[in-house]
């Protein structure tokens, strides 16, 4: 519910008119991924729906983005900046005043010129996502619905990528228990079977490591995998599989028991 509040009262004026101004989730290199989520998290508005996620999900501010916006299924705000600039485009070539297929065509002369302009930025976008051949689409109705599935071919792409990085992930990296938890991108199951939002935060935060286990906290003070032992003398690794499965520790056997 929250998240659709979002939607529906947020996301509208952070986005007012992003078919212009945002080729800014567009990197200037060329070499620069479009999807890249490490670049398109230091934007302030997707930096604004990252905040939001996490407060949502009850997870420190410091908890990765690709592991919140996975749990969450949340897409970043660039997909709909860049599904508004295609429609843009369609908007003012098509128009009937000559001054907004002037101011078109004008930049599009100048991309072709060398300059960087918005219509270089739509260009690097359509391509990207192998959208160009929508520009050779003469039958109007035709366009309209190759475009409206341009959020879903942005989409698939985002998800390809997701994929790539799900497989990369190196064995005792920070997100090693989670990448083992999904498989596709999407909003997690628990997260609306769960009620009691305690519960939730805690199933959370415990997913995606934003607790306070030795195999956390000890990244912070720099001490080495194998060293962040459970307090408790158990000689193990105190990760969220030790305290779930064998910590033996009356304190820890009384909070899991009952839930496992």
């Amino acid at each position: 519910l929250l998240f659709e509040l979002f939607d529906k009262l947020v996301a509208p004026i952070v986005l007012y008119n992003s078919e212009v101004w945002g080729t800014s989730f567009i990197p200037l290199s060329n070499s620069t991924d479009i999807l890249d989520t490490k670049l398109l998290s230091r934007h302030m508005v997707e930096n604004l729906h990252l905040m939001f996620i996490k407060i949502i999900l009850g997870v420190s501010s410091r908890t990765t983005n690709w592991a919140v916006t996975s749990e969450s299924g949340r897409y970043p705000l660039a997909i709909r900046s860049y599904e508004a600039m295609v429609k843009f485009w369609q908007h003012l070539r098509d128009s009937r005043s000559i001054i907004l297929t002037s101011a078109l065509a004008t930049n599009a002369q100048l991309h072709s010129a060398g300059h960087k302009t918005w219509y270089s930025h739509l260009e690097r976008m359509m391509r990207y996502f192998s959208l160009e051949y929508i520009k050779c689409i003469a039958d109007r109705r035709e366009l309209m619905g190759q475009i409206g599935k341009t959020k879903v071919v942005v989409q698939e792409h985002f998800n390809s990528k997701w994929t790539d990085d799900l497989h990369g992930m190196h064995i005792g990296g920070r997100l090693e228990l989670f990448s083992t938890l999904v498989e596709e991108f999407g909003v997690s199951d628990y997260i609306g079977i769960i009620k009691n939002s305690k519960h939730r935060i805690a199933m959370t935060r415990m997913r995606v490591s934003a607790h306070k286990l030795p195999i956390e906290t000890g990244r912070y003070y720099k001490i080495s995998r194998s060293s962040r032992e459970c307090p408790f003398g158990c000689k193990t690794l105190g990760d969220e599989v030790h305290y779930m499965t064998s910590c033996n520790h009356p304190f820890i056997k009384e909070i899991i028991d009952p839930v496992m």
